[in-house]
């Protein structure tokens, strides 16, 4: 026979979850910039250590890049200077962000040296050195190809800095918009497609 609807029991009330709200202003950067990691804790407590854990593309784990505690309300912001595209996590005791990537693309700049004469500069975490730039012209309505130069190992770098340079001859007329660029396939999956600054030629 059936006991009636009636039930006994017990009803356990947890405490609220920590979360970790996470983000990343710039997304992405040019070498030898910073970006500002920032967020806050759901708790909104203050003084609690948040750590930031940081994967360098081409590492097999996250190590941690260092500790920040939270202010008013609970937020709080730590500024990286990533070396190449690096993926972020916060974590506190147990609790974990997702990650948030930020994205590096080299740092380039074209000097004319003299009449048809120009040298370039590139500089990031990693060598270039046997890989090609792209020597391009404005014409006025879009960018085209000029030449191909190969860079090359320099000694100028200062680490973690690395140099790699290019001096080349170019036999455009002047007086033309000109700049370098180094594509994807030339600068690998740890950084952004590289645009040197616009010069005259």
């Amino acid at each position: 026979a059936a006991k009636g609807n009636s039930f006994k029991g017990s009803v356990t009330v947890a405490a609220a979850a920590e979360a970790l709200t996470f983000a990343a202003a710039p997304g992405a950067l040019t070498f030898g910039a910073s970006s500002t990691l920032s967020g806050v804790l759901s708790t909104h407590k203050v003084g609690e250590k948040i750590s930031v854990l940081a994967q360098q593309c081409g590492s097999s784990a996250p190590a941690q890049a260092l500790t920040v505690d939270t202010t008013t309300n609970g937020a709080y912001s730590a500024v990286v200077k990533p070396l190449m595209n690096t993926a972020y996590t916060v974590k506190l005791r147990n609790t974990s962000s997702s990650a948030v990537t930020v994205t590096v693309r080299p740092s380039m700049r074209i000097v004319k040296r003299a009449a048809h004469r120009y040298s370039l500069r590139v500089t990031a975490g990693q060598s270039f050195a046997g890989k090609y730039a792209g020597f391009q012209r404005f014409n006025g309505t879009s960018w085209v190809a000029v030449k191909v130069v190969a860079l090359h190992a320099s000694s100028v770098g200062v680490a973690p800095s690395v140099v790699t340079t290019a001096t080349f001859r170019s036999t455009i007329k002047a007086k033309l918009r000109v700049r370098a660029v180094l594509g994807r396939a030339q600068v690998g999956s740890c950084y952004l497609a590289g645009t040197s600054n616009t010069i005259l030629s």
